[in-house]
C-alpha cells in the first residue's frame, strides 16, 4: 500500500532494465538465442513465483529488481531473433510492428489490469498468475522450430572470430561510444 515503495519499484525495475539490457542482449546474441530466452522466461517464473512468499516491501524490491534483470536476454532475444524466424523479408516489418504493439499495450495497459487484478483477488494470485504466463511463454518459445539465430560463435564480417561471451561484453562500452 505504499506510494513510496511502488514509485521506487517502478524507477529499479525500469532502470534496471535500461542498464542490464546491453547484456541481456549479449546473452541473448553469443548463446544459443532459443535457450537463452527459455531460461530467461524459467528464472523469471521462479522470482515471481518468490514474490507470492512474503510481503516485506524491501524485499519485494529486490526480487522485482531481480526480475527486471532476468527479462533482459528475453527482451532484446525475441526481438533479434525476428528476422530468423519470419521466412519473407517483406514481412519482417509487419512483425517488428506487431512487437511493437504488443510491448507498448502491456507497458499501457498492464499497470491498469495488474492493479485491477491485485485489487479483485490479491497480490500473491496475481504474481502466481504472472509467473504462470512465464511459463506459457517458455513453452511457447520451446514449440517452435525454426531457428532463432545463427549459429553461436560465427566468425565477423572480416572472417575473425568474433571471440564469444567475452568479446560481446567489451563490445558493449565501445558501442556506447560509437
Amino acid at each position: 500500500g505504499s506510494t513510496f515503495f511502488l514509485s521506487l519499484t517502478v524507477l529499479l525495475t525500469i532502470g534496471a532494465v535500461g542498464l542490464f539490457e546491453p547484456f541481456g542482449a549479449v546473452v541473448a546474441d553469443r548463446w544459443d538465442r532459443k535457450k537463452a530466452l527459455i531460461w530467461s522466461d524459467l528464472i523469471g517464473t521462479s522470482l515471481f513465483a518468490l514474490l507470492t512468499l512474503t510481503h516485506e516491501p524491501a524485499v519485494l524490491l529486490g526480487v522485482a529488481l531481480l526480475t527486471a534483470i532476468a527479462e533482459t536476454p528475453f527482451r532484446a532475444g525475441s526481438i533479434a531473433a525476428i528476422p530468423n524466424l519470419v521466412d519473407d523479408d517483406r514481412l519482417i516489418a509487419k512483425a517488428n510492428g506487431w512487437v511493437g504493439v504488443g510491448s507498448n499495450l502491456g507497458i499501457t495497459i498492464g499497470p491498469a489490469v495488474g492493479g485491477l487484478l491485485v485489487a479483485w483477488i490479491g497480490a500473491s494470485p496475481v504474481f502466481l498468475l504472472n509467473a504462470a504466463s512465464f511459463v506459457v511463454s517458455a513453452g511457447l518459445v520451446w514449440s517452435i522450430h525454426a531457428p532463432f539465430s545463427g549459429d553461436v560463435g560465427e566468425t565477423s564480417a572480416d572472417g575473425e572470430d568474433d571471440g564469444g561471451f567475452v568479446a560481446g561484453i567489451s563490445w558493449v562500452p565501445e558501442s556506447a561510444l560509437t
